[in-house]
């Protein structure tokens, strides 16, 4: 089993050599609406070409030495694998949340492993989900997308449905520490209550 661990930002910005370290940036695009009165979210994650499921984003280009370095090659991965390139709703360096670092033995170097999470409006994240095919990496890399819910716990009339469907989302296959980084993020930013 893989061990992921957390680091702090500033410290991920000084493992900047490229022949021992590959950034990665990833971003959970999300919004909040409504089922029957009750408030939801709804996170935005994709089927990989690989068979796994994993987050929007991918490896960063070069050394990494700035966080705008990073957002930078984010930004370009969400428009290569998603079509997510609206003008003025990009991910910045606000919608950061957490650093990992892992060591792939099989690249025999470490992975640091950037987070961010974004919300969007509804409008946003279904034109997301109706213009991701014109991608420029569909079906290179991305080969579709699934909305994950996320209910609040006092949601009665939801609670069951969504235990079913939770546990049987956490039984699919994960790349790296997706289903870690989006457990995290709803704790984070306390989108289950």
């Amino acid at each position: 089993m893989a061990s992921f661990e957390r680091i702090t930002l500033n410290e991920s910005l000084t493992l900047s050599e490229v022949e021992k370290y590959i950034h990665c940036a990833h971003s959970m695009l999300y919004y909040t609406g409504e089922l029957k009165g009750d408030t939801l979210h709804y996170a935005l994650m994709q089927m990989r070409m690989d068979g796994l499921f994993g987050f929007p984003g991918g490896e960063c280009n070069g050394k990494i030495n700035s966080v705008h370095e990073i957002v930078s090659n984010l930004n370009r991965e969400l428009a290569e694998e998603i079509c997510f390139d609206i003008e003025g709703d990009c991910v910045t360096e606000n919608d950061y949340l957490f650093t990992h670092r892992w060591w792939y033995e099989k690249e025999n170097k470490f992975f640091i492993l950037h987070f961010f999470a974004k919300k969007i409006e509804k409008e946003t994240f279904e034109a997301i989900e109706s213009n991701h095919m014109k991608a420029e990496h569909f079906p290179k890399e991305s080969l579709g997308l699934i909305r994950v819910p996320i209910f609040n716990d006092n949601n009665q009339h939801a609670k069951q449905w969504y235990a079913k469907f939770a546990a049987n989302f956490e039984k699919q296959l994960f790349a790296g520490n997706a289903k870690q980084q989006l457990f995290e993020a709803i704790e984070k930013l306390k989108l289950k209550y």
